[in-house]
């Protein structure tokens, strides 16, 4: 794929010593792949994957300045809503909140605006079990940050989003479409409780 390969020589600038002094070539590749992803990708899985590579990509780069950084992580993050599908539109919203919480910037604030509307965009999706997956990705996310103790994530918000996940199972008529996801979300909470035998912290989240 082109666009990977731009990408591969864009991470290949950023390892080089003095890759500051090659930014606007960085740029250029970086710029050519959003390029190719826009104009010449239209199946919707491939879509879906070029902006997983594009956002992985983005997240490590330190050779940019915060001007041409800000640029490119508002470009990449807009194409989030550009997918077709809400569940896409969803998942792409939840991996791409790294990007405000990166190497080069870290922006708590953001990251929670993006989890948010990757949170509401998964509400319109939960007319279908099948995709309960969303919301259990969007708790690791939560549970990840928190570990991590990043201060912009909350005991609150994890247990506030447990139970809003715990509703909308109980609601469901039919869980078999679930399935997988239910069993996702057992194994997240049974790592959450792994975690809070040794970590005091963790012990705020209610299961």
């Amino acid at each position: 794929m082109v666009l990977r390969i731009n990408l591969q020589v864009v991470q290949a600038i950023n390892n080089l010593t003095g890759a500051t002094d090659l930014e606007d070539l960085a740029y250029d590749f970086y710029s050519q792949a959003c390029i190719i992803f826009e104009e010449e990708i239209t199946e919707q899985e491939h879509k879906s994957r070029a902006l997983n590579l594009l956002v992985s990509t983005l997240f490590n780069l330190t050779c940019f300045g915060t001007e041409n950084f800000s640029t490119l992580v508002s470009n990449t993050v807009a194409y989030s809503s550009k997918l077709l599908k809400k569940n896409a539109q969803c998942d792409a919203l939840t991996t791409s909140a790294h990007l405000f919480y990166s190497p080069f910037r870290k922006d708590g604030n953001q990251v929670m605006t993006q989890l948010r509307k990757a949170l509401k965009t998964s509400e319109i999706c939960m007319t279908k079990p099948e995709n309960l997956y969303l919301l259990v990705n969007i708790l690791n996310k939560y549970v990840y940050y928190f570990y991590m103790e990043y201060d912009f994530m909350t005991a609150q918000d994890i247990n506030d989003l447990i139970s809003f996940i715990k509703e909308t199972v109980d609601e469901m008529e039919d869980q078999e479409p679930a399935k997988e996801s239910i069993i996702h979300l057992e194994n997240t909470k049974l790592a959450i409780k792994a975690k809070q035998v040794e970590n005091e912290r963790m012990q705020q989240i209610i299961l």
